[in-house]
């Protein structure tokens, strides 16, 4: 009995003491660096500068600045009409010769776009049409139903340009443009299934922007709600930046640095790339469909370059969604500039004028607020945003203008080198990356800092062991 005794008393001191240990710990792993010496920051790359999958492209913010600012080369009309005769001469070669259709097949593709560049789309749906027929009756019977990869680009190409084709008259509620904009979104919803990764998942954004317009057809008022994207107009886009900035570095410190990160995700270590990508700051948005998610901000910003960049351009719609996720993770300034190119493209925003008012009025209030917080006028950073713009304007009017003359001179417009000394004359158009992509974080703790915190847990231990010792020789040692 006197041996049970003692060893209910011991063992509810110790778990009393665990118990303590255990709030200590806690305590001090939640505010740890109020107890630290160090002090100072370090700036470690943004985990959004790790891809999806290995190989994929990742966003940099410069390339959101770009984009609004039209800083990037794209070919003028007199490129696409001199592929257009290149490309219907080797396609007649071809005509009464034994070939492989893989070939046949890409240069339809490129006559296609060709057309719809030069403002005929009508022209390259009709070839993309009848390029599929001839594709699909080429298969086995019993997989023509199947979606194969070797559709992918007569999907995603006729997709396009049905949506770019019908999309005006779909908005004025014209019957046969509105088949033809859901049309274009199931032929998207097609190329995705045939080939999930291609142009990092451009088109599963391409197909939720169709789906939006639909439904903002169906209800004009809801463009007033949420944007194309799906985030809702008026939230206050703030991220969890304590986390963003804690626990990543944390990680990375972990992890062995940055590098050994990258190193590892490109070699196909999909859990770490996911252990990552955790830490990229979340979009809350809604679908179509009425369904809510939370998003990396990566996805659907680097869909809506893509779309721009290789798509069909600028519009108000696009500026106005990237406003929205530049300000979601406090990049206020390129988000000002969105907004500013929105109300510049704001006259296509919707046939509707009262709507369309009501957009150029929401992208104004968001300046507003956006200027308070910067403490910089309105007259400034629309000024250095029209430089930018000008800047990118002119840089694409030299290139389209030095590339027409190359091809009037009798370059081919295949000449890898057609552009080159264009290029070697002109400093890069595009932004060099800097500490938008860059988190700010603690330097890592000094063994200094943290040794009075392991002087004080010896010493805990000390009294706590010299106190088990007397209540054992007052209680329990025989006298």
């Amino acid at each position: 009995m006197h041996r049970l005794k003692r060893l209910v008393v011991m063992g509810g001191l110790i778990a009393l003491v665990a118990v303590a240990v255990i709030a200590v710990v806690n305590h001090l792993s939640r505010h740890s660096r109020d107890y630290l010496l160090t002090s100072g920051t370090e700036m470690i790359p943004a985990p959004w500068l790790i891809p999806v999958k290995p190989g994929e492209a990742v966003l940099h913010l410069t390339m959101v600045h770009d984009v609004i600012h039209e800083r990037f080369p794209r070919h003028g009309p007199a490129w696409f009409t001199a592929r257009q005769v290149q490309t219907q001469a080797e396609l007649d070669r071809l005509s009464d010769q034994p070939t492989d259709d893989e070939r046949r097949f890409a240069l339809l593709d490129d006559l296609a776009v060709g057309y719809e560049r030069l403002g005929q789309p009508g022209l390259g749906i009709l070839i993309l049409r009848r390029k599929l027929e001839r594709q699909l009756s080429s298969q086995p019977e019993a997989q023509r139903t199947h979606v194969i990869p070797a559709l992918y680009t007569t999907y995603a190409n006729l997709g396009t340009l049905l949506i770019h084709a019908s999309f005006a008259g779909a908005r004025s509620g014209k019957a046969d443009d509105l088949a033809r904009l859901s049309e274009g979104g199931e032929f998207i919803r097609l190329a995705m299934q045939a080939n999930p990764d291609a142009h990092f998942g451009r088109e599963t954004w391409q197909a939720e922007a169709v789906e939006a317009m639909l439904a903002n057809i169906a209800n004009p008022k809801r463009l007033l709600i949420i944007d194309m994207m799906g985030l809702d107009m008026e939230d206050d886009r703030t991220v969890d930046a304590n986390r963003l900035r804690f626990g990543y570095a944390h990680m990375i410190s972990m992890a062995g640095g940055f590098d050994s990160i990258q190193q590892r995700s490109a070699s196909g270590d999909i859990s770490l790339t996911k252990q990552v990508r955790e830490y990229i700051p979340l979009v809350r948005r809604k679908t179509a469909s009425g369904v809510v998610e939370q998003r990396p901000f990566d996805e659907p910003t680097l869909g809506l370059v893509g779309m721009w960049t290789l798509g069909g351009g600028a519009n108000p719609h696009s500026a106005l969604a990237l406003a929205h996720l530049m300000e979601s993770v406090q990049q206020r300034r390129i988000a000002w500039d969105a907004y500013e190119r929105a109300i510049e493209l704001g006259s296509n925003f919707w046939p509707d004028p009262q709507i369309s008012a009501q957009l150029l009025d929401h992208c104004r209030k968001r300046q507003r607020r956006i200027q308070e917080h910067l403490g910089v006028a309105a007259e400034v950073l629309r000024a250095q945003h029209q430089r930018e713009l000008t800047k990118g304007l002119e840089y694409r009017a030299a290139y389209q203008a030095y590339e027409a003359a190359q091809l009037t001179s009798g370059r081919s417009v295949r000449d890898p080198q057609l552009n080159a000394d264009f290029l070697a004359s002109h400093p890069p158009i595009a932004s060099q990356p800097s500490d938008e992509d860059a988190i700010s974080a603690p330097l890592p703790p000094r063994f200094v800092d943290t040794l009075p915190l392991w002087i004080a847990g010896l010493a805990g231990l000390v009294v706590v062991a010299m106190t088990l010792q007397a209540i054992d020789r007052r209680y329990f040692s025989p006298a």
